[in-house]
């Protein structure tokens, strides 16, 4: 026969565990009327002339769920029109498990940042030519040596 005592320990320490866990977000508020959040962490700061390294999370102005960085320079071409985004991002922590889970967004729709994603010497010449790919863009010239694909 089982002893009740060992029982009720182990039951304490779930629930010591579990009251452990649930203290993390304690400032966060979500508006129900809105979608916003709000909370304490103000967000690092960014230069946003200059576009964020794949893998950084952010929230988008009016979204509260987080976003994670997984393209930069990333064309959406149409009949009726061909637009150069910032950004291609997908829900974080979730990822993509289909193409139709990415949404395409600019540098002035982030609100915070949360995490910078890693930069090494190659990512940073790369973000500094689709900098340049998209300026160009955004003037209507398309930049020497660059295909449009389709």
């Amino acid at each position: 026969m089982r002893r009740p005592g060992f029982f009720i320990i182990a039951v304490v320490l779930v629930l010591i565990l579990l009251a452990g866990c649930s203290g993390g977000k304690e400032n966060t508020t979500i508006n129900n009327t809105t979608g916003d959040v709000s909370d304490d962490f103000q967000g690092i700061e960014f230069d946003r002339n200059h576009l964020l390294p794949i893998g950084s999370i952010v929230t988008l102005k009016g979204y509260f769920k987080k976003v994670m960085i997984c393209g930069i320079g990333t064309g959406l071409v149409t009949d009726e029109s061909n637009v150069f985004y910032d950004y291609a991002g997908c829900y974080y922590p979730a990822g993509v498990s289909g193409a139709k889970e990415y949404f395409l967004f600019n540098n002035d729709a982030i609100d915070k940042v949360y995490f910078i994603g890693y930069e090494d010497e190659e990512g940073q010449e790369y973000r500094d030519i689709m900098e340049d790919v998209i300026k160009q863009e955004r003037k209507g010239k398309r930049p020497e040596n660059m295909e449009r694909g389709g």
